[in-house]
């Protein structure tokens, strides 16, 4: 394999405290105006477009410490790829701007992969990015802008989503409803969203959708979290007559015991897609919590990354999280034998 001249990391993990990517390095030729992984999301993410993640004229490189990785068809965790795939995202905030980035490098870098996806799961803000892919892709890579918007407006306020007089659920409702199509009903059986009941605390995973309004009710209600999204004694969100909150309480990381589910997490965990922290004190003293069926690092990356799902980060802060799932999706990619070279590219 050539590789690529006069090119430039790849890199979205540098930013961020306790990321470090020995393994492996993207990289990309800075004359390429083309590629998924051109200037345009490094330099301004509001202007990705559809046309900026499906054009792959060119390669991204990837090297182990500055060697060739070879075949990837010798490693210990190649997996083959069964008929068919779920994919399941996390509950994520504001984080799930990482959600995007990682589709947006499974649809360029593996086709095949994301054309056996047949179910698709999600809670919290995980569930908005599992109705828009069930939905159509064209409109998946239309509505990051909103969410780049949402994250701008609330850094705007005093107490950003706890000021007085905001109320989160309501702007997510006009939200949803402005990207969400009147027919819903192709996405029974495909479209699985985590929810929990508010007076039993048990978990449903919800996917009788029939109506725009019963799916715009659901992905609320997944996202709803009490004192956070409006305040304490507003009504919770009901679905088919039944009162519902944030899905993450109970399973933020839904599975599929009958399917091989892919899962994608913004936090450092168990998921399959998710960051990987490094530190000296994870080294001797490794931790891990769980919650809502979801498996965490106890690791002060995370506890931040919390923080900035509730109250986004600033401009490039907010971006590195987008760079981050790009990485990260590549990286499984080249470490279960998943992944593929763009058409028209060569050796």
């Amino acid at each position: 394999m050539d590789e690529t001249k006069n090119e430039k990391v790849f890199d979205g993990g540098d930013k961020e405290n306790n990321i470090n990517r020995k393994n492996i390095n993207l990289e990309k030729e800075k004359k390429d105006t083309g590629s998924i992984n051109n200037n345009n999301h490094n330099n301004n993410l509001s202007e990705i477009s559809e046309d900026t993640v499906t054009d792959n004229d060119s390669y991204v490189t990837f090297l182990t410490q500055g060697n060739n990785i070879g075949s990837f068809y010798k490693r210990k965790n190649h997996k083959p790829l069964p008929p068919k795939l779920a994919l399941s995202f996390s509950g994520a905030g504001f984080l799930g701007i990482y959600h995007f980035g990682v589709i947006h490098c499974l649809q360029a870098y593996a086709p095949t992969l994301v054309s056996k996806v047949q179910r698709y799961a999600g809670t919290s803000a995980g569930s908005i990015i599992a109705s828009l892919l069930a939905i159509s892709p064209e409109i998946f890579n239309k509505s990051m802008k909103l969410l780049i918007q949402m994250a701008d407006e609330t850094n705007t306020l005093a107490f950003g989503a706890l000021t007085n007089g905001f109320s989160m659920h309501e702007k997510l409702v006009r939200a949803v409803d402005e990207v969400i199509p009147d027919n819903v009903s192709s996405l029974k059986d495909r479209l699985y969203i985590s929810m929990t009941n508010a007076k039993t605390n048990q978990n449903i995973l919800y996917s009788n959708f029939t109506t725009k309004e019963q799916l715009t009710a659901a992905i609320c209600a997944s996202c709803y979290i009490p004192g956070w999204s409006a305040h304490f004694n507003a009504p919770h969100p009901v679905v088919d007559g039944v009162s519902y909150i944030d899905g993450g309480f109970s399973n933020n990381l839904p599975v599929f015991d009958d399917m091989e589910t892919i899962t994608i997490s913004p936090f450092s965990g168990g998921a399959d897609i998710a960051p990987i922290d490094n530190s000296l004190l994870s080294s001797y003293l490794p931790m891990q919590i769980t919650f809502g069926k979801q498996m965490y690092s106890a690791s002060f990356a995370n506890i931040q990354r919390m923080g900035y799902a509730l109250f986004p980060p600033k401009g490039e802060a907010l971006k590195m999280y987008y760079d981050l799932g790009f990485k990260d999706a590549f990286l499984y990619l080249y470490e279960s034998g998943r992944l593929e070279r763009p058409n028209g590219t060569k050796v």
